[in-house]
């Protein structure tokens, strides 16, 4: 895939984006606090970010077909046939208005392996994601925007930056082209 940025919106319709808004936003879905967003053994004071695990090796969420269509959407768009999904977990940074020092994430790779990263922005927001070049340049920022997807080569390092006046959630998909 090399370091080509996909990014599309609406990739589902209004009605499945406010469904999986819904659930996300809900009151019976399930977030877990995080002391960094990056690096679970580490302490951070970036802001406060919960996140959540979809699907892995070890777990699969009874959410798991509302958020299937969003990766099917993408690969499409790519004509992308032949894919495995390996995880899903989703994050929802919490706005801070008096948050001013580095609102950014620490730069990361989501594995050393070969795979392809898709963000899904489940609402419109502030705090964008930053993809950088070899040289830690950012060659590519993308405004949260609801049913907006951004696909990469997992190679990229990238990170998200915290929101000052809206909440930001995110989905976050890494698959591996067959």
């Amino acid at each position: 895939m090399s370091n080509i940025i996909f990014e599309f919106e609406d990739v589902l319709p209004k009605e499945d984006q406010n469904k999986i808004k819904n659930i996300l936003y809900g009151h019976n879905f399930p977030w877990y606090y995080n002391e960094d967003p990056t690096f679970s053994r580490k302490v951070s004071k970036r802001g406060t970010t919960f996140s959540s695990q979809i699907y892995s090796e070890k777990y699969t969420s009874p959410h798991i077909n509302t958020f299937i269509p969003i990766a099917q959407s993408c690969c499409n768009k790519l004509n992308v046939i032949d894919t495995e999904i390996f995880n899903i977990r989703s994050f929802l940074h919490i706005k801070n208005p008096k948050f001013l020092f580095n609102r950014r994430d620490e730069l990361h790779i989501d594995n050393q392996f070969p795979h392809v990263v898709i963000i899904y922005y489940v609402n419109d927001a502030d705090g964008p994601t930053e993809i950088v070049d070899d040289n830690k340049k950012i060659i590519k920022q993308i405004i949260p925007k609801q049913g907006k997807c951004v696909i990469f080569d997992g190679k990229l390092y990238h990170r998200s930056t915290h929101p000052k006046k809206h909440n930001r959630c995110i989905i976050n998909f890494n698959l591996t082209l067959k």
